[in-house]
């Protein structure tokens, strides 16, 4: 069963402009998801919806089998975590307050963490660099550094599916892959089903299973890395000149592109 079905799903603003059209799409378990497109294809529409933060004008989408709109949203919290864009933290808590908000889903009612929660945030610091800050202000720290505490904010929350939201592109490139890294493995080792939007189709390339490139709020391909990716489809969405290849290094398919008719 998939995680998520979309079934020609639309979606407009109250203006009456139309962010998706007829999206028709399937999400399984232990696989990541590339969703890749130029600004304002519909990336993040896409993902909100899929996190339950807004409902489709037209269309359904089932999360295991079920309505998406039928789960509270605690009981969606249980089980989606999202990294947005822009992680905004006003007040000053300190960075490990910030990722134990992501144990808040899966606890009763004035119950405290146990000692396996609290494991599970301390490793998952250790994880992606950050135990070093535990007890700086999270208001104090670069973007960069922001965003992988809303990384690891979202791994502990996340228990089945995980939607990101552009979530490295404030990060260097050690840091990006770690928490490529990271995710992966959480896809391969407990199911974790990730769907990422994301404007690297190189490093999308390396580490998605599938690719869905959006153009004008509609798929226009889905797949593998090596089956979707060509030079006709790159120009097509992102309207640049591009050769597609294999990195000899990764093995996986590489794109290299230029302005259309530059140079």
């Amino acid at each position: 069963m998939p995680v998520w079905k979309l079934q020609d799903v639309s979606f407009a603003y109250i203006s009456g402009r139309k962010v998706l059209s007829a999206i028709t799409l399937k999400f399984f378990p232990g696989h990541i998801y590339g969703i890749l497109g130029p600004n304002g294809s519909g990336k993040t529409t896409l993902l909100d919806l899929l996190g339950g933060l807004g409902a489709p004008g037209a269309g359904n989408i089932l999360y295991n089998g079920r309505s998406l709109g039928d789960y509270g949203t605690a009981a969606l919290a249980r089980r989606v975590a999202l990294v947005p864009q822009d992680f905004l933290v006003r007040f000053p808590f300190k960075v490990r307050d910030v990722v134990e908000m992501g144990l808040h889903p899966h606890l009763g009612r004035f119950a405290l963490p146990s000692r396996e929660d609290m494991d599970r945030v301390t490793g998952i610091m250790e994880e992606l660099d950050i135990h070093g800050l535990a007890d700086r202000p999270v208001t104090m720290l670069s973007g960069g550094e922001k965003q992988r505490v809303a990384v690891a904010r979202a791994l502990v929350q996340a228990r089945e599916a995980l939607l990101f939201d552009e979530a490295t592109s404030n990060l260097d490139i050690f840091h990006s892959l770690s928490i490529l890294d990271a995710v992966k493995r959480r896809a391969v080792e407990q199911g974790l089903c990730v769907v990422a939007a994301v404007h690297d189709i190189n490093l999308a390339a390396v580490f998605c299973d599938e690719l869905v490139f959006l153009k004008d709020g509609m798929v226009v391909a889905k797949g593998t890395p090596g089956s979707v990716l060509s030079p006709e489809l790159v120009r097509y969405v992102y309207n640049v000149d591009a050769r597609v290849g294999t990195d000899e290094f990764t093995g996986r398919p590489a794109v290299s592109f230029r302005l259309a008719g530059s140079w």
